[in-house]
């Protein structure tokens, strides 16, 4: 619990003054931490929250308030600047909790001026009835589950999917880590794959032990790359290699090393254990054992 509040008043001190101000409408911090004062030490049964996390940092919360008396709930989100206009903040899951415990309808007030979070009710699927008045849209919607609602959230993720592929399919950076001069290494076969192949992106060879490989300048793993990457192709120390890639924020990657579930039931643990990595970091992931793989040959903007 002392672990969730510092994460969630660490998400309020980090955010802009404009933030603040469109979630609790008072240009005043004080709001937000009442809100938190009440939220983390219960003493109010009505209220919810979800929070959205990435690499172990919450990066977004939805919350709604039980009105006394009725089947309706105030909602209203805070999404970390820097994660704004990804789709953090949506309200599925939040409606979804909330049905749970007899709440039938969602209400808000939004100033006009905050269009992102307008969009995100709009966008939501509910059938939303808008009224303005005192200089504040009021919202109502029943948040019952509906094709309407079910049809937005699969297009949500529909692109979501596309866009997480982007860094796999059309990639505008690759690290090959294990890349190596030496003849015959796998290592060796990516990067000059990567080469061969025509890619136009950047590459960046990652090796512990050399300074240039392939007449390229090395580094001594992904955490001391120079550039932000899309992609990272692993030849070696997987799990080690995945969780550099985590801290590093790279989106994709695509391992070729051997010796998970093709091996057998110890292989298949193995890779157990790395899916469940890749689903922590929030990694795309290609393989294990994926020789296959070519290298792109066009690079998208």
């Amino acid at each position: 619990m002392a672990a969730d509040a510092a994460a969630l008043r660490g998400l309020h001190a980090a955010a802009s003054d404009r933030s603040i101000y469109l979630r609790y409408f008072s240009v005043s911090r004080r709001s937000g931490e009442m809100y938190l004062d009440r939220l983390l030490g219960g003493q109010h049964q009505g209220l919810l929250a979800l929070v959205a996390e990435q690499h172990g940092a919450v990066v977004g919360m939805a919350g709604c308030e039980r009105l006394p008396g009725s089947a309706d709930a105030e909602v209203g989100l805070l999404v970390a600047d820097a994660h704004q206009h990804r789709g953090v903040g949506t309200l599925e899951h939040l409606a979804g909790l909330a049905r749970h415990h007899g709440v039938r309808r969602f209400v808000g007030e939004v100033l006009p001026e905050n269009r992102l979070m307008l969009g995100v009710f709009a966008d939501a699927g509910f059938a939303v009835t808008r009224a303005t008045e005192d200089g504040v849209v009021h919202l109502s919607f029943p948040i019952g589950p509906t094709a309407e609602a079910q049809a937005a959230v699969d297009a949500r993720e529909r692109a979501a999917d596309v866009r997480s592929l982007r860094h796999v399919l059309a990639p505008r950076s690759v690290a090959a880590v294990g890349a190596s001069d030496r003849p015959g290494s796998v290592g060796g076969a990516v990067l000059g794959n990567l080469r061969a192949g025509g890619f136009t992106g950047a590459v960046y060879p990652v090796n512990r032990r050399a300074a240039t490989v392939g007449g390229l300048a090395a580094f001594g793993s992904v955490t001391e790359l120079s550039e932000p990457v899309d992609l990272v192709v692993v030849a070696e120390a997987v799990l080690g290699v995945l969780e550099d890639c985590g801290r590093r924020g790279v989106p994709a990657a695509v391992v070729v090393t051997a010796g998970f579930g093709e091996t057998g039931a110890g292989g298949a643990g193995r890779e157990q254990v790395l899916h469940r990595l890749v689903r922590r970091l929030g990694i795309r992931l290609v393989g294990p054992n994926c020789l296959g793989w070519r290298a792109p040959t066009r690079v998208s903007g």
